[in-house]
């Protein structure tokens, strides 16, 4: 037996927008057990799949600029590589909005350059009410003009973005610079595939210790970019609960586990509950 759910084709370059957006839809059958949920997609992206730094999204999807299909000028629109008759690209970033999302335009162009950069690593969404300006890195992708065009970040700075994007006046563009001014009062949706609380490693400050403390015979240490490193010599102790762990009001902030020679053993329940 198998579930029925929808996937969202996004059509003529209109992504979550209003009343006057046209959609096509599209149904798709997945297997019992096996929905599309954000929560699967957590679990399916966490399994091994290392957190990209700024640095390595941005190489990631400029090295796309020298490839044929991607190059400056291309002819990308609404209708050419991705159309209702030449198909749709499927993005694999997991559901925005609970859908299963799909598109063509200056969506799929977004979406491609998104995924090179962060494979399955889910997303999440937000309404300008619901970040701030600072809160955006290379590799996020903004909705704008009126919920009619998007684009994807390549590069930051306080006074504003530097982005590429498909379907400018029907081409590829790359490096179009846009004030923070205009980032704020020109959004509609925002989104990003870094972690909640991400710190990156480029960060002057990611490798400040922000908890530290003994673990049984052992000792561990927690940077701001989220790295565990747990050393000295013997067995780390065993845990009934997530409550007992000793670096409990930071649990959420690790991101990286580094276990040091000379820890023998790794305790019953020492990750319990990790994100």
């Amino acid at each position: 037996m198998k579930k029925r759910i929808f996937s969202v084709i996004l059509s003529l370059c209109l992504f979550l927008s209003s009343s006057s957006a046209v959609y096509a839809w599209q149904e798709e059958s997945v297997p019992e057990g096996d929905a599309f949920t954000e929560e699967s997609q957590i679990r399916l992206a966490a399994d091994g799949v290392e957190i990209p730094t700024p640095t390595q999204v941005y190489q990631s999807m400029i090295a796309l600029k020298d490839q044929n299909e991607y190059k400056e000028g291309t002819p990308w629109t609404d209708y050419e590589p991705y159309s209702d008759t030449k198909g749709y690209y499927h993005w694999k970033g997991g559901p925005l909005g609970g859908t299963k999302i799909s598109a063509v335009g200056c969506v799929a162009f977004a979406f491609i350059l998104s995924d090179t950069a962060f494979g399955s690593l889910p997303a999440r969404m937000y309404t300008p009410n619901e970040f701030t300006f600072d809160q955006i890195r290379p590799g996020d992708i903004l909705r704008m003009n009126n919920d009619t065009h998007t684009v994807i970040v390549l590069e930051f700075n306080p006074e504003g973005v530097v982005v590429a994007e498909g379907n400018n006046n029907g081409k590829v563009h790359w490096g179009r610079a846009i004030s923070k001014a205009e980032v704020e009062g020109n959004i509609s949706h925002y989104i990003t595939r870094y972690p909640l609380d991400y710190v990156s490693p480029d960060d002057p400050e990611a490798d400040k210790i922000i908890g530290e403390g003994s673990l049984g015979q052992l000792s561990w240490k927690l940077t701001k970019a989220g790295e565990l490193t747990i050393s000295g010599n013997g067995a780390m102790p065993d845990f009934n609960s997530a409550e007992e762990h000793p670096w409990k009001e930071n649990s959420s902030k690790i991101r990286k586990v580094v276990i040091e020679p000379g820890v023998t053993n790794i305790g019953d329940g020492v990750f319990l509950n990790s994100s």
